[in-house]
């Protein structure tokens, strides 16, 4: 099988946590490659089974000034053309949700804990995100959100945030606004990794700390669920 393409947004952000873990169990092949490294131009989409943009620091509406953040669009918009699954975490969804023509807009405030979702009615009969059968508490950092345009399909809500997940209809691309790929100790580098933006974003890190390790647990095994419900949507896609 052609291995799934993982882009990493951020050097100071790397590490797959959960989704690495993931991948590993399930044996596919997969390749991480770093945004930074500015090699996404000219990739094709056909090239990969996936492709999992993942979140990091950036803005969608940066995508003008920054080429990887460009190239990564137009590399999402060509793998919803031709069929090629797309999982986008965070700032990859919001990347996916533009480049088919929806907005991305800063939100009124900032995500930033470990919150609740809600699946839609929608949710149901999706093959990811029917493993979501009642409201969720994930992990959330994001100062922006996406509105899928029409065309696509609300898989899970929230109380901020109108569309926390939705798919591409007819595609087997989906777009999540949270970060299921979330360990402790993953979170333990994101914090040390970024103490400026930890300090400006005015998080008490304690109180954070606290429901980072206790969400984790609480939150693991929908999280296993979503990423090997995607996992296997894949190997179905391709035959395996």
């Amino acid at each position: 099988m052609k291995p799934v393409l993982v882009i990493e947004q951020d050097y100071s952000l790397r590490g797959l946590g959960l989704l690495g873990e993931r991948l590993d169990a399930s044996g596919l092949p997969y390749r991480s490659l770093g945004a930074w490294e500015g090699r996404i131009d000219g990739l094709e989409a056909s090239d990969f089974a996936a492709i999992i943009p993942m979140g990091g620091k950036g803005h969608v509406s940066d995508s003008d000034l920054s080429p990887a953040l460009h190239s990564q669009r137009l590399l999402l918009r060509q793998a919803v053309e031709v069929g090629v699954p797309v999982f986008g975490i965070c700032l990859g969804g919001q990347l996916l949700a533009s480049a088919i023509g929806g907005v991305v807009r800063a939100a009124e405030e900032p995500e930033i804990g470990w919150l609740e979702i809600v699946p839609t009615d929608g949710a149901r009969d999706d093959p990811v995100f029917g493993v979501l059968d009642r409201s969720a508490r994930v992990y959330q950092w994001h100062h922006d959100v996406f509105e899928p345009p029409v065309g696509t399909s609300a898989l899970a809500t929230s109380e901020a945030v109108a569309y926390q997940a939705f798919r591409v209809d007819g595609a087997e691309a989906w777009g999540i606004q949270f970060h299921p790929e979330t360990t402790p100790e993953l979170w333990e580098l994101w914090m040390a990794r970024n103490p400026i933006e930890v300090k400006e974003a005015g998080v008490d890190v304690e109180a954070l700390r606290a429901a980072v390790y206790a969400g984790a647990g609480e939150s693991l095994r929908f999280c296993i669920a979503l990423f090997d419900a995607f996992i296997d949507r894949v190997r179905i896609w391709w035959g395996g």
